[in-house]
């Protein structure tokens, strides 16, 4: 519970700290922060030998990859969505 609490201030930190910066950019932060404390509570709880650990990192990282992208993809859509919403057409929705 402490971590998921450093993890929100640390959230409130990066969007505050970077109010010059793009929204963009402070997704991608808090991403990236999220992602790194999110993969050490997961290695934390498994208790792993090393070689079951070297082939875990190796698979989480890759779905992390994927879930980031996703994420961003669904983001893109979501902001194009916003951006276009006055004029959107139903052949463009």
């Amino acid at each position: 519970m402490k971590k998921l609490s450093l993890i929100f201030i640390m959230a409130v930190a990066v969007f505050s700290s970077y109010a010059q910066s793009s929204f963009k950019e402070d997704v991608d932060v808090l991403q990236s922060v999220y992602g790194k404390s999110k993969a050490d509570l997961v290695k934390q709880y498994m208790n792993l030998s090393d070689a079951q650990s070297a082939a875990f990192t190796k698979v989480y990282d890759n779905y992390e990859t994927e879930r980031k992208n996703l994420g961003q993809e669904k983001f893109q859509l979501i902001n194009d969505y916003a951006q276009n919403y006055a004029t959107l057409t139903d052949a463009k929705a």
